[in-house]
């Protein structure tokens, strides 16, 4: 019953971070070119955390440019897909770093891509899927959680929220959640920014 653009005046972007594309560790590739080739002899189902979200758009990208037929499993939620990416009943996946980086630290799965245009901090050496030659704009995607309030909110409030989001940021206990979930960079708080990007 409302349209974001028209009914919200943003105040801030809250970078979400990468997602991680991992496979299970038997699965003999370690980018998304040696996965698309394990693909085209064998079968492999691409795991995402819902249907419509950011992970099943990568998984159907993949299947179109590279003309596959990976089947795209749904599942209702990150946790669900992990069980079965671990145990083996699908073959890749598409997860957030804080919820694959346990079971890569475990060797039941391996990172082989990042989505965004810089690499997480969480795991440096992991190339993103851009650096590795993919350039759909779904690979290069940074997620952001908007922080807004009601369309006509007075603008020396949103400055006053605004400005309260850049001291917050500044601090080691919001530096240590970024570095956490293995989110590189800062909320976008600049007033223009935040709507063009919005």
């Amino acid at each position: 019953p409302y349209t974001p653009v028209k009914d919200f005046d943003p105040i801030a972007l809250f970078p979400s971070g990468a997602l991680l594309l991992a496979v299970n560790a038997k699965v003999p590739a370690n980018n998304l070119r040696e996965l698309i080739g394990f693909a085209r002899s064998n079968p492999v189902a691409w795991g995402t955390y819902g249907a419509g979200s950011w992970a099943h758009m990568l998984g159907d990208v993949v299947n179109k440019s590279e003309k596959l037929s990976m089947a795209l499993a749904h599942y209702r939620g990150e946790a669900p897909m992990l069980v079965d990416l671990i145990g083996g009943q699908i073959q890749a996946g598409v997860g957030s770093v804080q919820g694959i980086m346990p079971h890569i630290q475990k060797g039941t799965l391996r990172a082989i891509g990042a989505t965004g245009k810089v690499r997480t901090p969480r795991l440096p050496d992991q190339t993103t899927l851009v650096e590795q030659g993919f350039t759909a704009p779904v690979f290069g995607m940074e997620g952001f959680l908007p922080f807004a309030a009601p369309a006509g909110t007075p603008r020396d409030i949103l400055e006053k929220i605004s400005s309260a989001v850049r001291e917050a940021s500044a601090t080691p206990q919001l530096k240590a959640l970024r570095d956490q979930f293995g989110i590189p960079n800062l909320p976008v708080t600049d007033p223009a920014e935040v709507r063009k990007t919005w």
